[in-house]
């Protein structure tokens, strides 16, 4: 069915061949495709840098102001770019991950001051059980358990919850399940936190004992959706040679 839709004739300004579009396909989803998985590929994702505010639509002037965004706020595209050619500015139509506040944020000015970069979705790693909601109430349904060392992706949040609670939205990475869970509790403690150290394979690839592809044996195979966690290792390694796959460090 994806093969088949892309190739429709609505789609001809793509050029996109079948072979293409087959092989799209098994990158994305070497193992079947999910809506969650599917979103995740297209998914795009920018950090705010500078001051900088959330307008109601696309023309500055007509524009009402949603809010101010925080440095560092995470945003997802909800459409592509355009330039404001009265203006020369290249605006963007999003989403902000904490709220879920929708409009228009200026991308780059005339003089190629950038407000916003590119970023990978960010994930959470719990570092102690806790419990997957459908909604961030307290008392709403389980989703079910979530346990120490699992990995999620963030959709929504933190929001707060109780006096000191603090809540976000997210989907575990290996399995279409999302709902809500406790990042902090109302007596401090952490039972999730954000990390830059994780990464989600995103197709079947072998883990291996050593750094050498000549000397290595096989530990397992990860599976697409596995969450990893980056290890210190030596910065000879970390840097590839000339024409040499780039190899990391991790653990599953």
């Amino acid at each position: 069915q994806f093969c088949e839709y892309l190739t429709k004739s609505k789609f001809e300004e793509l050029e996109l061949s079948a072979d293409q579009v087959r092989l799209a396909f098994r990158r994305i989803a070497p193992h079947g495709l999910r809506r969650h998985t599917f979103g995740a590929a297209l998914a795009d994702v920018r950090q705010v840098i500078r001051d900088i505010t959330l307008t109601s639509v696309f023309e500055i002037k007509a524009a009402k102001k949603v809010r101010k965004l925080a440095l560092g706020e995470m945003l997802e595209a909800t459409g592509p770019a355009k330039e404001d050619s009265n203006l020369d500015l290249e605006r963007l139509p999003c989403k902000a991950i904490l709220d879920g506040a929708e409009g228009w944020v200026t991308v780059k000015s005339k003089a190629g001051t950038n407000y916003v970069k590119q970023a990978e979705r960010p994930f959470l790693w719990c570092s102690t059980a806790c419990r997957l909601q459908k909604a961030p109430e307290e008392d709403s349904a389980v989703v079910r358990q979530m346990d120490i060392g699992e990995v999620m992706e963030l959709l929504e949040g933190p929001k707060e919850g109780r006096p000191a609670d603090m809540r976000v939205r997210g989907a575990a990475c290996q399995e279409d399940t999302a709902g809500w869970l406790h990042v902090k509790d109302s007596k401090g403690e952490v039972c999730a936190e954000l990390s830059d150290k994780l990464y989600k394979c995103v197709e079947p690839i072998a883990m291996t004992e050593e750094f050498d592809f000549a000397k290595c044996t096989m530990v397992r195979r990860i599976e697409a959706g596995e969450a990893l966690e980056l290890l210190p290792q030596d910065e000879k390694e970390a840097q590839p040679k000339d024409g040499a796959a780039e190899r990391r460090r991790f653990k599953a």
